[in-house]
Formats: C-alpha cells, sequence, structure tokens
C-alpha cells in the first residue's frame, strides 16, 4: 500500500498556545493542525517567533509551565497522547517518538562518553546486548558519515565537534528505529558538505523504515531536499500547506511569497 494512504503515523487537530502575560494569558499559536503520514516528511517552516518551537514542545507534551495548551486531537498512531499517563508518555517519547534537536548539547550527558549514549535507549527499550547495541550503533554511525565511528564510541561530548556530535545526537534517536522523528533545526550548523550527507542517511533510513518525519526549519533550501509536504507557520498560524512541489512553483500566501523571494535562484524542490 502507498505509504501515503496508510492511517496517519502523527495527527494534529486544534493546538492552540496562550503564554503568561502582564495582563493575562496571550494567545501566541492558534489552532494548528496537520498530520503526517508513514514514510513521509512534513515541513513545519516559519521565521524565529513564527511559533515553531512551541508547537513542537506541546505537540511532544513537553510544554513549559508558563504556557496553556489546548488541542482537540493528538493521536500517535491511532493511539490518543493527551489521555496517556506520564509513565506512558515516556514509553512513547522513548521508543516510538525521537527529538533531534539545533544543540546537540541538549540531548548529550557531558559526563558520559557517547558510545555508552548511544548503548542505553537500545539495551533499555530493546532488550539487545551490550555487543548488540554496540553494533547498531557502529552501523548507524557509519550512515551518518562518522569516521572512526569504534573509537568515537569511547570519546565523550567535549572531545568531538560540534558536526560531530549533532551526528551522535541523530545516531541516538535513528538507533531506536522511531515511528516519528520530529527534526527541530537538526542540520543548521553543520556544513554544507556534511548537511547533504545526513540528509541523505535520513531518506535512505526513512526509506527502509517507513519513518514519519517533521522537520522543522526556516530554510526553504533544505525543505526542497527533503520534504514531501509543508505546512507555513506565520504569526503562531498556519497561513499555507501544500505540497512541497507546488509551494515552490506557486506559493499562495503573502508571506511564502516573501520566504521564497530570499532565495538566491529560486530553488526548484527535488524529488526525495
Amino acid at each position: 500500500m502507498p505509504a501515503d494512504r496508510d492511517p496517519p503515523v502523527l495527527e494534529v487537530e486544534g493546538l492552540s498556545i496562550a503564554v503568561h502575560g502582564d495582563h493575562g494569558p496571550v494567545p501566541v499559536v492558534h489552532d494548528v493542525g496537520f498530520t503526517v503520514g508513514r514514510g513521509r516528511t512534513l515541513g513545519l517552516l516559519g521565521a524565529s517567533g513564527s511559533g515553531k518551537t512551541l508547537t513542537s514542545w506541546a505537540i511532544l507534551r513537553l510544554p513549559d509551565q508558563d504556557q496553556r495548551v489546548t488541542v482537540r486531537v493528538l493521536r500517535l498512531q491511532g493511539r490518543d497522547l493527551l489521555t496517556m499517563s506520564q509513565r506512558e508518555l515516556d514509553r512513547v517519547r522513548g521508543r516510538d517518538i525521537a527529538l533531534v534537536q539545533q544543540d546537540p548539547n541538549a540531548a548529550l550527558n557531558p559526563y558520559l562518553s557517547v558510545g555508552t549514549q548511544l548503548c542505553e535507549g537500545l539495551r533499555l527499550h530493546r532488550g539487545l546486548s551490550a555487543r548488540e547495541a554496540e553494533v547498531r550503533a557502529v552501523s548507524v554511525l557509519h550512515e551518518l558519515g562518522v569516521a572512526a565511528a569504534v573509537e568515537r564510541m569511547r570519546s565523550y561530548p567535549h572531545e568531538l565537534s560540534g558536526g560531530t556530535r549533532q551526528r551522535m545526537a541523530l545516531a541516538m534517536a535513528l538507533l531506536m528505529e522511531p515511528a516519528l522523528l520530529w527534526a527541530d533545526e537538526p542540520t543548521t550548523a553543520l556544513d554544507p558538505t556534511t548537511q547533504a550527507q545526513v540528509l541523505a542517511a535520513l531518506r535512505a533510513r526513512q526509506r527502509a523504515t517507513g519513518m514519519a518525519i517533521v522537520f522543522v526549519t526556516h530554510d526553504l533550501g533544505v525543505l526542497a531536499q527533503v520534504a514531501d509536504d509543508v505546512v507555513v507557520l506565520h504569526e503562531g498560524r498556519v497561513v499555507e500547506a501544500a505540497p512541497v512541489e507546488q509551494l515552490f512553483r506557486a506559493p499562495q500566501h503573502a508571506f511564502t511569497r516573501q520566504l521564497l523571494a530570499c532565495l538566491p535562484d529560486r530553488t526548484e524542490a527535488s524529488d526525495v
């Protein structure tokens, strides 16, 4: 069955967020909704301050205490995330949803070797032995272009370059073979060559596993390489949602047209 006919991996309807202000709640995200299918990549596009990060935290059920979140529907593979206990959510986030952020230091413990951290989830959630986990971790590091992967596994985060730390954080997410990868600006700090290598590895892993991806970014050039569909956020609202080819060919909203006008050569979306 084609991936886009499968039931959605992620369903979001009616997501709104307010933050505390001096005179009461201030709405900042308004009635956001979208779905992501198996084997599909949704680009969540917006400028700084558009609500991308707030939306991400709310969907992952990681809101700040100073926020008021309301949402009508929030389902992962048909399971209602709104009714889950904290223990159930922790299990889902450990196995079924993986998060990669722009700053790898948010994912890596400075006091443990990266090998220990890469293998921990596999042993805890997948029941692998120490040796099995290490073999799988090294394999994924090779996919992501990490040189001397076995030696790097013994390193601590501060001993690695920023680009290598980011690939370690991405490997930690991919190792769990999640149903949904939530990637929040994961390649922004990478040089162009490494970025292309990582994006290619993501596409290959997605084809092999059927993983759904939400790729949060302000970079249309990256979306042209990875996204199947794009949701455009502006001032906390969805102002446009379309297949990536259509968005590049015939953007409907003035904000989207403004973003496209900033591209150096009006890059055409490519098949992924």
